[in-house]
């Protein structure tokens, strides 16, 4: 069966990749504000650009929450990730969403209704060109960035920073902007980044009280194969937990896991079936972070889902096999991160893998053991 989905994003990034450049170019052709110049701005209106990635916004809290205690705080995503808003009702003052099936009209949209209205864009998609051309056609009074040296975005600011994958995303984002506001005489306090917490369901649609259960979502994003644990890995880890603990397994996510999910059960010998409680697409977000947040613990790969369980502090399981834990994996000391490169087993690890094709993913048996172990289970 064809992914639409999946092929439009495709699309999409192709689109970006060989047209961006150019475009932001001649956007860029605008008079850029010297250093001396930034100083004498005053700013009260701010928006951020993230377009991607619902667990994005998870991260992107102890910045957020910031900069609202300074600003008024807009946020601009397309309207798959502004889901997440869902657990952080208050966070920014207004959200904008762009659909991708209505790409060109949403933008126009926007533009035509912001245009000259924010006092300060900060871009904060480091490789996507489409964040800047958005940014450049809304006309800010400043414009901030921080992309890598390859992107060709770092001509539409008026002040950026080079994007290092050196440290965690939260504190990079952080840091990153901390420094670009020192442009305009604007002070964050220098402290460790802390994820707020999500506002949960506290009745949820499903009622497991006094139950003890795990949870796990199989996701990872539908257009990243680096983020998709194998389903006979999940089975034989699956398996492996359901022989030694006596209690249910709840997976959480989106419609799309409820296939992979409903395939596991079926991998699994008949009389294990009734302990496999699939919830993926059947609860909203605010639900699923309650089921989660009463769980023994979570296990997940990179996703949405692994980053809420870090905000709700609850002890995390994350799965990683293209993407680099160190940098984007779950930002809590409550967790137990496996990683697997060059045949070795890692909890630390700040070499990003960028081939999905030799991905090397952790073995069941190691997880399931931890997992057992952690739960009294053997």
């Amino acid at each position: 069966m064809v992914n639409f989905a999946r092929l439009k994003m495709r699309f999409l990034r192709l689109l970006d990749k060989f047209i961006g450049r150019a475009i932001i170019m001649i956007l860029s052709l605008r008079n850029k504000h010297s250093n001396d110049k930034l100083r004498s701005f005053k700013v009260r209106r701010v928006l951020l650009i993230k377009l991607f990635g619902f667990g994005n916004l998870v991260l992107l809290t102890p910045l957020i929450q910031e900069l609202k205690k300074r600003f008024q705080v807009d946020y601009l995503c397309f309207s798959q990730a502004a889901k997440a808003f869902e657990l952080y009702p208050d966070l920014v003052d207004n959200v904008l969403t762009i659909r991708m099936n209505k790409l060109p009209l949403d933008i126009y949209r926007i533009i035509k209704h912001k245009a000259g209205y924010y006092d300060l864009i900060i871009d904060l998609e480091q490789f996507v060109r489409l964040s800047a051309i958005i940014g450049l056609l809304l006309k800010p009074k400043l414009f901030f960035g921080m992309p890598t040296p390859s992107s060709g975005k770092r001509r539409a600011f008026d002040n950026y920073l080079f994007w290092q994958e050196n440290k965690h995303t939260v504190e990079e984002y952080y840091e990153k902007v901390s420094k670009l506001l020192r442009a305009i005489n604007v002070s964050l306090p220098t402290k460790s980044p802390v994820l707020k917490k999500p506002r949960i369901d506290e009745q949820p649609a499903y009622n497991f009280k006094d139950v003890n259960y795990i949870s796990i979502c199989v996701g990872g994003s539908a257009h990243k194969v680096e983020t998709r644990y194998p389903l006979k890995h999940w089975v034989e880890l699956t398996l492996s937990i359901l022989k030694s603990c006596d209690f249910p397994v709840i997976f959480v996510g989106g419609s799309g896991d409820s296939k992979i999910v409903e395939k596991l059960r079926h991998a699994l010998p008949k009389h294990f079936r009734h302990r496999i409680i699939n919830l993926c697409g059947r609860t909203s977000l605010k639900q699923s972070a309650s089921i989660i947040a009463k769980s023994k613990l979570l296990i997940s790969t990179d996703t949405g889902p692994l980053h809420i369980g870090a905000a709700l502090g609850i002890h995390v399981v994350g799965i990683f096999g293209g993407t680099t834990p160190n940098l984007y994996g779950p930002y809590t000391k409550n967790k137990k991160v496996f990683f697997v490169h060059k045949g070795k087993t890692l909890s630390n690890m700040n070499e990003k893998i960028i081939n999905p094709k030799i991905i090397e993913w952790p073995s069941p048996e190691l997880i399931s053991s931890y997992v057992k172990k952690k739960l009294g289970c053997n």
